[in-house]
């Protein structure tokens, strides 16, 4: 998503772009009529090296064009497909390993990849202070440039009215949704996000807890969901296709993500897409998601484990909803692609 949003925006700037991706088959696909994506076969082999592998050998293929590009601009671990070759190349870091470990070891080895990993770049690109402290200081790097994730905010501009949205879905005009979109996993304090539901619908007859998600818990939530009594009131829908969001985003009324598994620094997209569809958001306190949501502006911090605070904040995101709205539609702004791509432009000429 990063490299394919970027690359439109790169593009509307006048920038001749040419992304590189791995397939069953060499073709190229026009995304605008300077933004080319080139795919390059390669052996499959269903894993993360096995990927890896496949970008390297795609990269040798192609080392010629990328020779004669100005910039290659690589995306997270996949610049170790590029790192040995004589070119002029930056990188992406979307996020520092080394956070989402709990073992000091582990971090060191981590700490011992991402050295030998990036180097040779001529300048990298962080989405944030969390994750530039930690490279400079585990990965050694100096040359960080904190540009943050970018958000479609025109994209995610509704088409339809939001009461026929809401039929289309089966949810009546008079309901209360606040909506969850992620992974079912440890870490998401999905468990915490139940019982604190339960207490905020409890003075909320028409609430709904919508989970918009995916993962291995999803029985054990389900089960919970029974426990609790909220039956029919919490509902799990499958991930639906990119350009569909937008229709669940605009149904709902907040948006909340409580957990603390962002280890590696991380800000959620789900979030960032959330604030441009102007929801106003929980998040958990101390994590990358609180950079982007300010108590009282266009939305709220809350501690997990206190279902009270969590119940509180969801009221409030109710009460101050169209402030908190407005709020998160002019932050959002702020992570614009447009606005991305001018600041990674910029050191692009300094490269150059």
């Amino acid at each position: 998503m990063y490299s394919y949003e970027l690359g439109k925006s790169l593009a509307r700037l006048g920038h001749e772009v040419i992304g590189l991706k791995i397939g069953e088959r060499t073709g190229e696909r026009r995304i605008m009529d300077n933004y080319y994506v080139r795919y390059v076969a390669v052996p499959r082999v269903r894993s993360a090296l096995g990927y890896h592998l496949g970008f390297m050998l795609a990269a040798l293929k192609e080392a010629k064009g990328l020779k004669t590009a100005d910039v290659v601009h690589a995306v997270g671990g996949y610049y170790a497909s590029i790192e040995f070759l004589p070119i002029r190349k930056i990188v992406t870091i979307i996020g520092a390993s080394t956070l989402r470990e709990s073992s000091s070891l582990r971090r060191r080895l981590r700490a011992t990849y991402g050295r030998l990993l990036y180097k040779r770049a001529l300048a990298y690109i962080v989405p944030n202070g969390i994750i530039a402290e930690e490279v400079k200081v585990r990965f050694g790097i100096k040359n960080v440039h904190v540009i943050p994730m970018g958000v479609d905010v025109d994209d995610l501009r509704p088409v339809n009215e939001k009461g026929q949205v809401r039929e289309k879905y089966g949810f009546r005009g008079d309901d209360i949704i606040i909506l969850y979109v992620g992974q079912l996993v440890r870490g998401k304090r999905l468990p915490e996000l139940l019982t604190a539901f339960k207490k905020f619908s409890a003075t909320h007859n028409r609430a709904k807890l919508l989970l918009l998600s995916w993962g291995y818990l999803k029985e054990e939530l389900l089960k919970l969901t029974t426990t609790l009594g909220l039956e029919g009131k919490v509902i799990f829908m499958s991930p639906v296709p990119y350009q569909q969001r937008k229709d669940i985003y605009h149904l709902s009324d907040a948006f909340v993500m409580i957990g603390d598994s962002f280890g590696d620094g991380g800000i959620s997209t789900a979030l960032m897409d959330a604030l441009a569809a102007g929801l106003p958001s929980v998040v958990a306190k101390n994590t990358a998601n609180s950079i982007v949501v300010r108590d009282g502006i266009n939305g709220f911090t809350v501690t997990p484990t206190a279902p009270e605070d969590v119940s509180k904040a969801l009221e409030s995101c109710l009460d101050e909803k169209e402030r908190l709205s407005r709020n998160a539609l002019e932050i959002a702004r702020q992570y614009s692609w447009g606005n991305v791509a001018q600041k990674i432009n910029e050191v692009y000429k300094t490269i150059l």
